[in-house]
């Protein structure tokens, strides 16, 4: 479809697929594929859904290995290191970002 900048970061989006990333797109969405998912989930335990939710809690769940359990938490890791961001600031920038817009995802 004449996206190949898009193309390319979507077929990087998983470290071990070795697709070299070159953009800052390539790594963002390294960054934001896994975590995300894992947001939601956590989001969808919580009887306020995103309401109030922080990295405090976001991260207790990340320490239990039985939540989200396919989660990969080191590509999650990998991903926050690819940004240069801290993965406690990376999970209240896409909180944001998903409260934002959680209409339209359904949230």
């Amino acid at each position: 479809m004449g996206e190949s900048e898009i193309a390319h970061a979507i077929a990087g989006h998983y470290t071990i697929w070795n697709v070299p990333r070159n953009s800052m797109l390539d790594k963002c969405i390294v960054a934001a594929d896994e975590l995300t998912g894992f947001i939601v989930a956590a989001s969808l335990v919580r009887p306020t859904g995103l309401d109030g939710m922080d990295a405090k809690s976001v991260m207790k769940k990340f320490k239990t290995a039985t939540f989200a359990a396919k989660v990969d938490r080191d590509e999650v890791r990998r991903g926050a290191e690819l940004i240069a961001m801290e993965l406690h600031d990376l999970i209240n920038f896409i909180i944001q970002v998903l409260v934002e817009n959680k209409a339209d995802l359904k949230l």
